[in-house]
């Protein structure tokens, strides 16, 4: 009863927020999401360093679980807070950057301006600062396989185009 008490006094958006990040980090973006959402629900006014911070991990959070449209509009949360922000290329991987930036440019516009130029890359395709093709993960097999012929047909008809 006494640890529980003390827990829930120690609890601070600023801790819950650490907790959401690990989770990010750690790969559970779904748990990231959620507590993500549990720090909105607990403290619904934030100081903007902690808001910006909670829109940023939940827009990375949903981008890497493939749902774009939640991660459009955590974006545009972080934006309303801070027009000026951007991701940080060396810690977040090159495509998220790219759709960040993209939201960025499309705020004023209509949404369907900025969707149409996110199938570029799906969101299925993101492989954490690692280059196509490389995949270090069990879990990427399948896309690995996938992209392991598709990238060694075209390259055999391109070649005997090219040599015709």
């Amino acid at each position: 009863m006494t640890a529980l008490l003390l827990a829930a006094l120690l609890a601070t958006p600023a801790t819950d927020l650490k907790r959401a990040k690990d989770r990010y980090e750690f790969g559970a973006w779904a748990d990231a999401a959620g507590a993500v959402r549990q720090v909105f629900a607990q403290y619904p006014d934030l100081p903007e360093a902690q808001a910006v911070e909670a829109w940023r991990i939940l827009g990375l959070a949903e981008y890497q679980l493939g749902d774009q449209s939640a991660a459009r509009d955590a974006f545009i949360q972080l934006l309303s807070v801070n027009p000026d922000y951007a991701l940080d290329p060396f810690l977040v991987p090159p495509n998220i950057v790219d759709f960040f930036d993209r939201v960025k440019r499309g705020r004023g516009r209509s949404s369907s301006g900025s969707r149409s130029a996110s199938p570029r890359r799906p969101a299925g395709s993101c492989s954490p600062r690692r280059p196509p093709g490389r995949g270090r993960r069990p879990s990427s097999s399948s896309s690995r396989s996938g992209s392991t012929p598709s990238t060694s047909s075209p390259s055999a008809p391109a070649s005997s185009r090219t040599a015709t």
